[in-house]
């Protein structure tokens, strides 16, 4: 089975960073895994609004969701392929 995990780097403000130390200390987990498990969750929570402001835009550029999405991922380096949903 292909790991579809990816890794790409991310910045957080000092103060972000040693609250994400502590909350993953008390959570008795490293700040990697527990900021991976928050970004995950945000994401899944929104993936509804996410779909909806696709929609809104594709419609704006007059072409369809899905081709939108393409062109997004594309412009990004993700390959489509490599996705496991």
């Amino acid at each position: 089975m292909t790991n579809n995990r990816r890794r790409f780097p991310i910045k957080l403000p000092a103060w972000h960073e040693k609250y994400l130390i502590l909350w993953a200390e008390m959570k008795g987990t490293s700040k990697t895994g527990l900021a991976q498990n928050v970004l995950q969750a945000r994401i899944e929570a929104n993936q509804q609004q996410i779909e909806e402001m696709l929609e809104d835009r594709a419609k704006d550029l007059g072409i369809d969701r899905e081709t939108l999405k393409r062109q997004i991922l594309d412009s990004n380096g993700f390959n489509l392929e490599d996705e496991g949903d």
